[in-house]
């Protein structure tokens, strides 16, 4: 991919070219002249002047480039990571590798998947984005499916109760498909042979939970708050939420458990 004439100028006119250079050339399986790559490293460093937002919006675009390896090799290769995310800028070569494997295998996700695959291992992933000025909808979305790895690696075996409170943290199959399939590409192990291998037990499960109406998606208890207070006796207190959820558990291996069987179980409880 040629530049215009004057390179450099085309870069210090609007340092966000050099982004949006290696945004097309990924998009469209371009090849960076050398000239213009020499640039792009001279004027990367540019960079600090330009909004978070914009950066944002161009990374965003970068993620959904069949060729994402090609694009966040260069940010690497021209000292740009640092101005997306700073906290990755200095990684070595080695552990790059397991950034363009991970997204390699996450092509067909949206982007809110490949940003908490791309994240899933920072020390501080909402800062990231919160630096990078991301909304709160983004925000909230990528830290719950990030949140949910230590589940996913506490829970091995995909039993039909693991599998019904993993839905019902999710609430929509689309979500539990997104913590799924991120916890998969950021944890390499479930690769093999370049076969993405993970459509994954976990989904296989939810969709026989689906298929036999058992499943959590949007699930609410035959029981609210009040009737807690009313069946024990008690008032608004940290105790209604505790009964509440150890019902909720109990709905993980039974979901259809009525709301007489939920009042006979809260009677043996101790709060």
């Amino acid at each position: 991919m040629e530049s215009t004439p004057k390179i450099d100028q085309t870069f210090i006119e609007d340092p966000l070219r050099v982004l949006r250079g290696i945004r097309i050339a990924a998009k469209y399986n371009l090849s960076i002249s050398p000239a213009t790559y020499d640039a792009m490293n001279r004027n990367a460093n540019r960079l600090s002047i330009i909004s978070r937002e914009r950066i944002a919006a161009e990374f965003d675009k970068m993620l959904t480039c069949d060729n994402v390896e090609y694009a966040l090799r260069t940010l690497w290769e021209i000292g740009a990571m640092r101005y997306v995310v700073e906290e990755y800028a200095d990684i070595k070569p080695k552990m790059r590798m397991q950034f363009y494997k991970r997204l390699k295998y996450a092509r067909n996700c949206d982007y809110k998947t490949k940003l908490a695959i791309f994240l899933y291992n920072a020390v501080n992933p909402e800062k990231a984005m919160r630096e990078l000025k991301y909304s709160n909808d983004i925000i909230d979305d990528v830290m719950f499916i990030i949140k949910q790895r230590d589940f996913l690696e506490n829970h091995t075996s995909t039993s039909s109760s693991d599998v019904r409170e993993l839905q019902y943290k999710c609430k929509t199959a689309e979500m539990f498909h997104r913590v799924v399939i991120a916890h998969a590409c950021a944890t390499v192990e479930y690769i093999e042979d370049g076969y993405f291998a993970y459509k994954t037990n976990w989904d296989t499960e939810s969709d026989m939970l689906v298929k036999e109406k058992t499943d959590m998606f949007g699930y609410r208890l035959p029981v609210n708050g009040e009737d807690v207070m009313k069946e024990l006796g008690i008032g608004p207190s940290a105790g209604v939420r505790v009964v509440l959820n150890a019902l909720i558990m109990c709905a993980y291996h039974n979901p259809k458990i009525s709301k007489t069987e939920c009042l006979d179980k809260m009677r043996n409880l101790i709060i």
